[in-house]
């Protein structure tokens, strides 16, 4: 996905997500952040088993390690951005 497409994505997901919890009082930022969490330890984990299979293969483990988390960067980036766009929409960065 275009990080431009991204970040509407997240707005939109963002105001949807205030108008559910303040209607329905379920936390839907606690949920898809707990699913972020264990997407992110999952691939930490399936990034790095290798390494401890093989640590003979340090120039594979390294590459593979940056890849990893160079991939993920800009939508991390594009999703602090879309933060701060939400709590300047609802009020919630008072």
């Amino acid at each position: 996905m275009e990080l431009g497409t991204f970040l509407i994505f997240l707005v939109i997901f963002g105001i949807i997500g205030f108008i559910t919890e303040k209607i329905w009082g379920l936390n839907p930022y606690k949920i898809y952040s707990d699913m972020g969490a264990l997407v992110l330890v999952t691939g930490v984990m399936f990034v790095m088993f290798p390494a401890i299979l093989h640590p003979e293969d340090l120039d594979g483990n390294i590459n593979r390690i940056v890849t990893f988390f160079t991939n993920i960067l800009p939508g991390a980036v594009i999703g602090d951005i879309a933060g701060s766009i939400i709590s300047k929409i609802t009020g919630g960065g008072r």
